[in-house]
Parts: structure tokens; sequence; C-alpha cells
């Protein structure tokens, strides 16, 4: 893995940690499955344990797909999106996150979308479900 890969937002990263895994799956199940994949490869220490954080983030619930975790990560975010000023560009809804205590893996999630201007919490929540 390159230095370049092993930088990227959290629920990137996850999403590649997660690849195989069979679905449906409790958080529990998406957090082993993660931490297995760590011991059977020679990814970094660090890169394993953001994607444990990040899932360890995620609502009690079963995921049937790839795409409920992604849109796990969007209902993550959209509590630190109500707040800001619409319409608002991903730096605006970043600084917004970041100023109501927003950790790495909010900020990762947010970091990803592209870079325009949203007229609503709702539209950036639809663009990270997309882009995740």
């Amino acid at each position: 893995m390159t230095e370049n890969q092993e930088n990227l937002p959290g629920p990137i990263l996850v999403q590649r940690h997660l690849h195989g895994m069979h679905y449906p799956a409790s958080k529990e199940d998406l957090v082993n499955y993660a931490r297995s994949q760590c011991s059977d490869s020679n990814r970094p220490d660090s890169e394993c344990e953001r994607v444990v954080q990040a899932l360890s983030r995620l609502p009690d619930q079963q995921y049937r797909r790839p795409t409920d975790v992604s849109k796990a990560f969007g209902e993550l975010t959209r509590n630190y999106l109500q707040q800001a000023s619409y319409p608002a560009s991903r730096d605006d809804l970043t600084a917004t996150a970041r100023d109501q205590g927003a950790d790495d893996v909010v900020l990762d999630t947010i970091i990803v979308i592209p870079d325009r201007e949203y007229e609503d919490a709702d539209a950036v929540i639809v663009q990270i479900e997309a882009t995740v």
C-alpha cells in the first residue's frame, strides 16, 4: 500500500478493509472482520486502528450491504451539518463540523465530497452516500 493510500479518508479506507465481507453483518461483525483483515495482512497498525475506530462509531444495527455502511457514515455526519449556514461549500461544512467538535471520522467523511455549494444537509448526505 502506498503512503497516499494509507492517508485516504476514513470511510473510503473502511470500505477497502471490508472488501470481501459477507453481509448481512452487525457492527461487531464489521469490526471483527476489519481486525482480522489487519492481522492477516501487512497493513500498517495506524491504518488498522483508524478503520476500527471508524467502524466503532457506527450505530449498532444490521448492515445488509456495503452501501448501508456508507449511509451510516452519512447519518453520523448529519448531526454536525445542521448548524451550517447554507448554501455551504465543502470547506464551510468542514469548518462547521470542526467547530462543533467533530472527530476525524466525521471530518474525513466530509473531505471526500466534491467542493461545490450544497443547499442543505440532505444534499450533503446524498453526496456522501454517493461518494463513499
